[in-house]
């Protein structure tokens, strides 16, 4: 009897462990969950030999099966082990049957239901006043940014500098983050288009009272030539367009959108393919010198100072001040897009850029400069949200 519930035990832990080792797979690889669910079990000591060629004669069945919910996997084993003490009254073996069922759990939506994710001064859609916030690495991980970061004393959490190396903050985020765009539905040859609102750096303060912006003459100036709203567009102040880009440690920095292809594995969001066409790849936004007069000079195309950042369509992969400023720049389009889920990933200051079925779009900070700057993410052409 007391072997009975040893090797019940130990069979328990074999099971468990498949379990929970493959289910990390679904729903989207199955083969491989149960793949490793068997590798599992028999590093438990419960071989059935399909794998491995050389099964334990005890293990008389092992069965490992996708459930009806797609995110869960049940492994079951059948062992016969050799009774001692029983065998002299005739019962020379004892069958023992255990199961175990794994569920991998989906990360929480955590974005928007809309066809954006933040607010969108242009339709007037501001009532979340929503942002997202990201830093740049000589940021400091108390400013509020736990993974872009690198900066922080011992005194923080998980700052002790020991994990990545030359890195302070322990949960610093090589690979930047990401965003999951899903389309549930589509109009007819219509292209998919990602933007971003303001996504390049160009520092202005919390409050976009940290620098000069047009006076009410000048925006009406600018009114007039190609900026039709551009008296509510580029007011300085709390209003509905303002980006609120931080100097923390520096404002020269570079941020950089990558859309990445849809693969097979779901579960993984650091191994698509890079999507490298003429109206989609990697873009890289410069940042923006405000100081001074410099936010009217650059959107003014008659003064002779700064006329090529006036340019509001310059060529793909072109970045002008007027283009990017308080505007939602095309990073990427993709032609007659099909409904599917799709990735993006935003990071700050790498200086080289990696990152279901899903497309991704990565958002990065460069050096030589990290602030904290701020934009919104929408698709647009594309029907449904």
């Amino acid at each position: 009897m007391g072997n009975w519930w040893l090797q019940s035990n130990k069979l328990q832990r074999a099971v468990d462990a498949g379990a929970h080792a493959g289910a990390v797979f679904l729903p989207g690889n199955v083969p491989q969950a149960k793949i490793k669910a068997r590798t599992e079990a028999a590093r438990n000591g419960f071989d059935d030999g399909i794998l491995a060629g050389s099964a334990d004669p005890r293990v008389k069945s092992l069965v490992v099966e996708q459930m009806p919910n797609p995110y869960q996997l049940r492994v079951e084993s059948t062992i016969e082990i050799d009774n001692y003490f029983l065998a002299l009254v005739g019962m020379d073996t004892q069958t023992i049957t255990r199961d175990a069922v794994g569920e991998f759990e989906v990360p929480i939506a955590m974005g928007s239901p809309e066809n954006k994710i933040g607010d969108d001064p242009e339709t007037g859609h501001t009532g979340s006043q929503f942002w997202i916030n990201i830093a740049g690495p000589n940021a400091t991980k108390i400013s509020g940014d736990r993974y872009a970061a690198k900066v922080c004393p011992t005194s923080v959490a998980r700052c002790t500098g020991t994990v990545k190396p030359g890195i302070q903050n322990d949960d610093y985020a090589l690979d930047g983050y990401f965003f999951t765009m899903n389309v549930k539905s589509v109009d007819p040859g219509k292209d998919l288009i990602l933007q971003a609102y303001d996504g390049a750096m160009s520092y202005v303060g919390d409050h976009c009272t940290s620098r000069t912006f047009p006076t009410a003459a000048q925006r009406s100036y600018l009114a007039g030539l190609r900026y039709p709203d551009a008296v509510a567009r580029y007011e300085g102040g709390e209003t509905d367009w303002c980006s609120g880009d931080q100097d923390i440690a520096g404002s020269s920095v570079h941020t950089t959108f990558i859309v990445r292809e849809p693969d097979s594995t779901p579960w993984s969001v650091t191994d698509n393919p890079v999507v490298a066409t003429a109206t989609c790849s990697p873009q890289t936004l410069p940042s923006f010198n405000t100081s001074g007069t410099r936010i009217f000079e650059m959107l003014d195309p008659n003064d002779g100072k700064y006329n090529g950042q006036s340019d509001l369509n310059p060529p793909y992969g072109t970045w002008t001040f007027a283009s990017v400023f308080r505007r939602w720049a095309t990073l990427c389009v993709i032609p007659r897009f099909g409904v599917g889920r799709r990735v993006h990933r935003a990071g700050a200051n790498q200086r080289e850029f990696t990152r279901s079925s899903p497309v991704r779009l990565e958002r990065q900070r460069r050096w030589p400069q990290p602030p904290v700057a701020q934009s919104r993410l929408r698709p647009t052409g594309s029907g449904g949200p």
